[in-house]
């Protein structure tokens, strides 16, 4: 992420953004500022590229943290079974059982 800055005087400078207050506030500027760039490059303006929400969760074992690795690398090969999949070919069996068992 690039940040902006401008003078206020001969050797300081000042943000001209401020940091985010949140984890949710992060992610609701970086999906904003994406979808932005992301509908410029296509030419769909206004176009959802989202998901409405995220799952935020704190990785506290290395057994945890290589459970949602795997899921990372696997999800997309799983997006034909995804709900949210509008040419859905069939169920996921392992739909929402990812995070339930971190």
């Amino acid at each position: 992420m690039r940040r902006s800055s401008r003078t206020v005087g001969a050797h300081s400078r000042a943000p001209l953004h401020r940091a985010p207050r949140s984890l949710g506030s992060f992610v609701a500027g970086f999906k904003s500022a994406t979808t932005r760039q992301i509908n410029e490059i296509r030419q769909t303006p206004r176009a959802p590229v989202w998901q409405r929400n995220y799952y935020e969760h704190i990785i506290r074992s290395d057994d945890a943290l290589h459970r949602i690795r795997e899921y990372i690398v696997t999800n997309p090969m799983r997006w034909h079974l995804d709900r949210e999949n509008p040419d859905r070919t069939g169920r996921n069996p392992d739909e929402g059982m990812w995070f339930g068992t971190i």
